[in-house]
């Protein structure tokens, strides 16, 4: 749908193109936001996601290896590089009705 379509930097971004990556890749739960913002002139994409119960672990190796898989696997469906941060289980806010999915901060 062109009414969820973002536009980051001149590249078009669907929400669903995100979580359709998020959700296959082992460790992570069906939950994240995606938050814009401006970093001077340019715009800036995060992707925050909860960790699985049995992934939130101290083994920082590990966490990092996800988070480059991560940021690997949406690089190659958006054709840009977005920040992720991996978050604890039960770190996102739950709403009855539709989840808050995108947070864009950038002016205008």
């Amino acid at each position: 749908r062109s009414d969820d379509m973002l536009i980051v930097s001149g590249v078009n971004v669907f929400p669903s193109q995100i979580e359709s990556v998020l959700v296959n890749i082992g460790g992570l739960q069906p939950y994240y936001q995606i938050v814009l913002s401006k970093k001077g002139h340019l715009d800036h994409i995060e992707v925050q996601v909860e960790l699985a119960q049995e992934y939130f672990v101290d083994d920082y190796r590990a966490l990092e290896s996800l988070e480059e898989q991560v940021k690997h696997k949406l690089f190659n469906v958006l054709s840009i590089r977005p920040q992720v941060k991996l978050l604890k289980p039960n770190s996102l806010e739950r709403r009855a009705g539709k989840a808050v999915r995108v947070v864009d901060q950038r002016n205008g």
